[in-house]
């Protein structure tokens, strides 16, 4: 599944599916209600779905198989125009260009920044050397997190604004030194951030990974939404490219990531405990502004896209 997190007279969950989006708290209690009978529909969906995505992860275990059986009902029922018509009359469903998406998760735990991920990125660095090992690099602010169609807005005092796109791992369950033969375990999905970056910190005053340059307000835009982790059977071979006004800047692999996706699990549980919703971002390939010398400015369109995930579009706006 896609899961997204929307506006639409409240904050809501909600499935996408093709051009459309479906609330996913009213799908599984429409479909408790008429395919199973089940008098406590609304209760149980209510506990099941709840509004917050970071509480449906921590409590999805046990309810996700029946969560998805009632998409599968409820989007096979539009094949039937009466019925397609009575579920948009329900509010179940939604034209995806209508509602306001918001980041997946709006406020995750924690994000976890893994760097020197990619060998043409760290190529593009005089002084960066290739890690032994996976690099857990840096905590970014989650209080950056902003969704797609967002502004970016970058500090006044520096003009080296940049981009990063990046796979993003989404947690599905508490662990510490978990193995890498359990690391999928874990994972709940995958979805995109845009590590917004400030390259003219200097080093006395923290350098790049520092909050002046990883953690301003929305420099950590993250969606368009998340794709659950069956959906992705082999996240190492997904093409990632970014273009900046329409201008292609990377165009790479998540192949050629330098660490499988379960070491990157691994490692990073050694160092700190994951819980549900905490989110892990992987690292970014060439093309940044810092490898080409073209950064970002005011009124420019960054659109971040992974195969597999969809796109991530954001616009940079004035400095702040």
């Amino acid at each position: 599944m896609k899961l997204a997190s929307y506006y639409s007279q409240g904050l809501r969950i909600g499935a996408v599916v093709d051009s459309r989006i479906w609330d996913l708290r009213r799908v599984y209690e429409l479909y408790l209600l008429e395919e199973e009978g089940d008098p406590a529909a609304e209760e149980v969906a209510r506990a099941s779905v709840p509004s917050d995505m970071a509480r449906f992860i921590q409590h999805h275990h046990g309810c996700l198989e029946g969560i998805q059986r009632a998409l599968a009902w409820a989007t096979q029922g539009t094949e039937d125009r009466a019925r397609a018509e009575w579920f948009c009359a329900q509010s179940l469903v939604s034209e995806l260009s209508s509602v306001r998406l918001l980041a997946p998760i709006l406020r995750p735990g924690k994000i976890v920044c893994t760097g020197n991920a990619y060998m043409d990125h760290i190529q593009e660095s005089p002084t960066a050397e290739l890690p032994p090992e996976v690099k857990v690099s840096f905590l970014k602010a989650s209080s950056g997190v902003v969704g797609p169609g967002a502004t970016m807005h970058y500090p006044g005092d520096s003009t080296k604004w940049d981009f990063e796109n990046e796979l993003v791992i989404v947690i599905g369950r508490a662990c510490r030194q978990v193995t890498e033969q359990e690391a999928y375990g874990y994972i709940f999905g995958y979805s995109i951030m845009n590590d917004g970056s400030n390259r003219e910190v200097p080093a006395v005053l923290g350098g790049l990974t520092s909050p002046k340059g990883k953690s301003g307000d929305s420099l950590a835009p993250l969606g368009p939404w998340i794709v659950t982790r069956e959906e992705i059977p082999d996240p190492q071979r997904l093409a990632l490219r970014t273009w900046v006004n329409g201008e292609l800047r990377q165009n790479a692999s998540t192949a050629a990531l330098l660490w499988s996706i379960p070491r990157i699990v691994h490692i990073t549980s050694t160092v700190l405990s994951l819980y549900p919703g905490d989110v892990i971002s992987t690292g970014t390939p060439a093309g940044t502004g810092y490898g080409t010398g073209k950064y970002l400015k005011p009124g420019d369109v960054v659109r971040c896209e992974i195969e597999g995930i969809g796109v991530l579009e954001n616009r940079v706006g004035s400095a702040r």
